[in-house]
């Protein structure tokens, strides 16, 4: 499996965890539905800022993140899934930045 197989599947998981994250949240009441609906939003906020600036996207992750697993810390269920979307969330922001194109063009001979 190459580098980019690696990042779309770290990216794909990450994802399906911030929806996870959502469904929690809808299914929540007070600051339970309140903390995993923006959870859910800042995990995907990073994936997409991953691009640009790492230190935002991981920041932004473990924002997302910890907020849900901390509240919810008698259920087994959201701190699981806090834990995996670091884990993954991580990875993928890590790959991405290891796999992105140099923005650096090369000389043209003439």
């Amino acid at each position: 499996m190459n580098s980019t197989h690696r990042t779309w599947w770290a990216y794909g998981l990450t994802a399906t965890l911030a929806a996870l994250y959502g469904w929690i949240g809808l299914a929540g009441h007070g600051l339970d539905r309140i903390f995993a609906l923006t959870g859910a939003a800042l995990i995907l906020a990073a994936l997409i800022l991953a691009r640009t600036s790492r230190p935002t996207a991981a920041v932004l992750l473990a924002v997302g993140a910890l907020p849900l697993a901390v509240a919810a810390w008698s259920s087994i269920v959201a701190p699981l899934i806090g834990l995996l979307a670091l884990l993954l969330g991580w990875t993928a922001i890590r790959s991405h930045a290891t796999t992105a194109p140099n923005n650096a063009t090369p000389a043209a001979k003439t």
